[in-house]
């Protein structure tokens, strides 16, 4: 809250500036049309900066509920168009109603699940068209939990999510333009099961 509060204060005082320099050049005098036009779009694109500020930190903003409420999340997460790649240990925040979604995608050809081994839930995803990706072999489970939706686009975002130690549930969420080192890390563990899987079927 703080670093967007300090990012809106910047945009209002750069515009801000701006303006009483333009008046201030022409203390006594009339401004012309085109000045004040030049003057319209100062304000016009500060108020575009701020909106975008407010809208990325609401989409970026830590999610923080009690840890029944977690499919509900993941129902508006997943919910939309595009391509989702689901890393988790055994799905088991999976409720019927988010099944119903998963095997949708899974239909569509738009559900990548990673699992350490696999559950009845993942053969039956497998069945309906999902491409399950199972690491037994490795006698290791990825302790991380996150969620990519929009997975190969532009606009493709990570959910991860963790347990606190007052028993509540965490999600922070990242976008492409964040540039925050979890959003890639996800990425580079996608792009790493998936060449691990195209290992194992040769």
């Amino acid at each position: 809250m703080t670093g967007l509060l300090a990012q809106v204060a910047a945009a209002i005082g750069s515009f801000g500036s701006l303006v009483v320099l333009a008046f201030s050049l022409h203390a006594g005098e009339k401004l012309s049309f085109g000045q004040w036009v030049l003057i319209v779009l100062a304000v016009a694109l500060g108020l575009i900066v701020i909106a975008w500020e407010l809208r990325r930190y609401l989409v970026e903003k830590p999610w923080v509920k009690s840890p029944k409420k977690v499919p509900a999340f993941m129902r508006k997460w997943i919910a939309d168009g595009g391509q989702v790649a689901v890393f988790s240990r055994d799905l088991s925040w999976v409720d019927v109603e988010t099944k119903g979604i998963l095997v949708s995608k899974a239909a569509a050809n738009d559900l990548v699940v990673v699992l350490p081994r696999a559950i009845a839930l993942s053969e039956e995803l497998v069945a309906h068209g999902a491409n399950v990706i199972l690491y037994p072999e490795l006698a290791y489970t990825i302790k991380s939990r996150f969620t990519i939706v929009h997975l190969d686009r532009a606009d493709t975002a990570v959910a991860v999510g963790y347990r606190l130690p007052n028993g509540r549930h965490r999600i922070d969420r990242f976008t492409a333009g964040s540039n925050d080192p979890a959003f890639y890390l996800a990425l580079d563990v996608v792009g790493l099961l998936r060449g691990y899987q195209e290992l194992r079927r040769r």
